[in-house]
């Protein structure tokens, strides 16, 4: 959590929260030791409620493997602002009541955040590196105002200091991600504070220093080691802080192009409509209603311009249907050929809990869920490679008849995400669509009311592994 990725987007109040859980002990102490009245204390219950609910994030943040996004952390922000606000009311009450270390505690949480806060602005000095000197003197200000043993308009003033000197950096962090959405890599997906910096995390991943911070590879510690820079091109030595470049992601499989057609070497390239980098081969299957440059019909066909590009899915930033995040299809609409099948689906397995299962991760159930009120399920996580559900737990569920549709895709990739350049599937994506091709049979889109030439381009099929192919499972009889 006060790590160069992590510690700009959250922790700066989070030293200030531990003196006010040290505070809230010490009062509890004094209180049952009959030397603080208990109108100086606020219910138990918040300080039980917000100091479990950070200590609970900040443990499972710090200890969690895997890809991690920063703005993960915002889930801590609740508890933050309740636990500082809940010191500063504390420390009203004590000082109304006349204990003398209470001004001594106001400046000991002011002193500790704002030389906290110094750390982080140093940590990309380029950045608002100015900040340091503001946060510093109106520290020092406020610390002089707290410990001059004065009420008063003096007294309030000191509050208002240590106020200001405590809220400034992360303000014009917090200001920052408003402004810059439109510059960073995965643009308001991934919404970073502060300077440009990788929207991928971290914590436990092969490879993580103690330091935190950025390894060889120019990723954040934690990803793994001799992987392509992110952002910034091929050699990834780009410094946080700096804007992007374009360059994809390190950290992401093995296999990946270090340029893509038609950018910079290195780099994901700008150009291209709805923001699919310019270069990529035409003729690949087009979006159905609800994505791409093409516009769908109510055949689930699509009809768009004549260019190369017509019909692709957007990256972030872009007007198609891959914005919004990196993964799967974010369209909202079910196009026919869709509901199609899902109407087939729950049509022909009305006991099953689970109506349909579909390939290609979480995202590729959008228009699904919805536009429906059935229950369904995308297949491999947020890109569709996890291991979820397993091939075990496949079986389980149709032996049982909870599930017996699943569309899925007929390659080897298993559904799993794919980019031009990209090694095919995964293990567990793969796995799961080895199964499905031997123990299922595709269902012919005649008997669902489709076409054959649809079967080839559902939704979000494009880039995720082609999930277009409904298939049966129902166990033998």
């Amino acid at each position: 959590m006060f790590n160069t990725q992590i510690g700009g987007q959250i922790s700066w109040l989070l030293p200030a929260c531990a003196v006010a859980l040290a505070l809230v002990v010490l009062c509890t102490v004094l209180h049952r030791r009959g030397q603080l009245d208990r109108s100086t204390l606020l219910p138990a219950s918040g300080w039980l409620l917000w100091g479990t609910w950070l200590i609970v994030c900040v443990a499972v943040f710090s200890t969690q493997k895997g890809i991690f996004h920063p703005y993960y952390t915002t889930q801590l922000a609740p508890a933050i602002a309740a636990l500082c606000g809940g010191m500063l009311a504390t420390l009203s009450r004590v000082h109304r009541a006349g204990v003398a270390w209470a001004p001594w505690a106001g400046a000991a949480a002011v002193a500790v955040t704002v030389g906290w806060a110094m750390v982080l602005i140093r940590h990309t000095p380029d950045w608002n590196g100015w900040l340091i000197w503001p946060v510093l003197l109106i520290g020092c200000v406020a610390i002089a105002l707290l410990l001059a043993r004065r009420g008063g308009n003096l007294l309030l003033a000191g509050v208002a200091a240590a106020v200001v000197s405590m809220l400034a950096a992360p303000g014009v962090w917090a200001a920052s991600t408003s402004a810059s959405a439109s510059s960073n890599f995965m643009a308001g997906g991934n919404p970073t504070a502060g300077p440009t910096q990788s929207a991928f995390g971290m914590s436990g991943m092969p490879g993580q220093g103690s330091g935190g911070g950025q390894g060889s590879s120019g990723m954040p510690s934690g990803m793994p080691s001799g992987m392509e820079g992110f952002p910034g091109g091929s050699s990834g030595s780009g410094q946080q802080g700096e804007q992007p470049t374009g360059g994809m992601p390190s950290g992401m499989p093995s296999g990946m192009p270090s340029g893509m057609p038609g950018g910079d070497q290195g780099g994901l390239p700008s150009g291209g409509q709805g923001g699919m980098p310019s270069g990529v081969p035409s003729g690949m299957p087009s979006m159905g209603a609800s994505g791409g440059s093409g516009s769908g019909s109510d055949s689930g066909s699509d009809s768009g311009s004549d260019s190369g590009d017509q019909g692709m899915p957007s990256f972030p930033g872009g007007s198609g249907g891959m914005s919004g995040g990196f993964g799967g299809s974010s369209g909202s609409t079910l196009t026919s050929e869709q509901r199609k099948m899902l109407d087939y689906a729950v049509k022909h397995s009305p006991k099953a809990r689970i109506k349909l299962a579909v390939s290609g991760g979480a995202q590729s159930t959008n228009a699904f869920i919805l536009n429906s009120d059935e229950t369904v399920i995308g297949m491999g996580g947020f890109m569709g490679s996890d291991d979820a559900p397993s091939v075990a737990q496949l079986k389980k569920w149709t032996k049982n008849g909870e599930l017996r549709y699943i569309l899925g895709s007929d390659d080897s990739s298993g559904g799993a995400m794919m980019i031009p350049g990209m090694s095919q599937g995964s293990g567990a994506a793969s796995d799961r669509s080895d199964w499905i091709s031997k123990n299922c049979t595709k269902v012919s889109a005649s008997e669902y009311g489709g076409s054959e030439t649809s079967q080839q381009s559902t939704g979000s099929a494009a880039l995720s592994g082609g999930a277009s192919v409904l298939y049966d499972c129902a166990p033998a009889q």
